[in-house]
């Protein structure tokens, strides 16, 4: 079904899931204090994480009901928490460190 340019009004389910990724993603990115640099990582961590919600009134997820199967969550991390990231050893020398410490964005 289309709609009218400029109408937000005429879709308004749709706009409200806009609004909730919008705080969603503000939230993650406020929770981390990373900045807003890093805005579109926190929106498609936010409708990563929507899409692996139970939907009100549906007891499924959003990939339940695409997929025909539960999702995995088990991989699942905290945004913006610190990670230790593997250096390559063709990238370091013998003594340099093995990992560096980074934030988690996605």
């Amino acid at each position: 079904q289309k709609t009218n340019t400029y109408t937000p009004q005429q879709n308004g389910m749709i706009e409200r899931m806009n609004r909730t990724i919008v705080e969603k993603a503000r939230c993650l990115l406020y929770d981390a204090d990373i900045g807003k640099k890093f805005w579109a990582e926190a929106v498609n961590t936010a409708v990563y994480l929507r899409n692996r919600c139970v939907a009100a009134g549906l007891n499924k997820t959003p990939i339940e009901l695409w997929s025909n199967r539960k999702p995995d969550v088990s991989h699942i991390r905290i945004f913006g928490s610190e990670v230790m990231v593997h250096i390559p050893k063709e990238t370091r020398k013998k003594f340099d460190k093995k990992s560096r410490k980074m934030v988690l964005v996605g």
